[in-house]
């Protein structure tokens, strides 16, 4: 089975890491334990990365009006 991985930058190391496990994901006998073991927590550590990121967005919200000023 041959793996195949694309990954952001020049790391060779994480190319490689990323090619092995698409090699085990093609493995029945291998596929659900890297799914539970590497994909599922890497997941969810997105997850909270991204809602974190939300919440620090939303602490910062302003909200604008306009006011019509009386002249007229």
């Amino acid at each position: 089975i041959t793996g195949l991985g694309f990954v952001q930058g020049r790391s060779r190391g994480h190319a490689e890491a990323t090619a092995v496990l698409d090699a085990m994901l093609q493995t029945p006998e291998l596929s659900e334990m890297v799914a539970n073991r590497v994909i599922e927590p890497l997941a969810l550590e997105q997850t909270e990365a991204r809602d974190l990121r939300a919440r620090k967005a939303a602490a910062t919200k302003v909200e604008f009006f306009t006011m019509v000023r009386g002249e007229g």
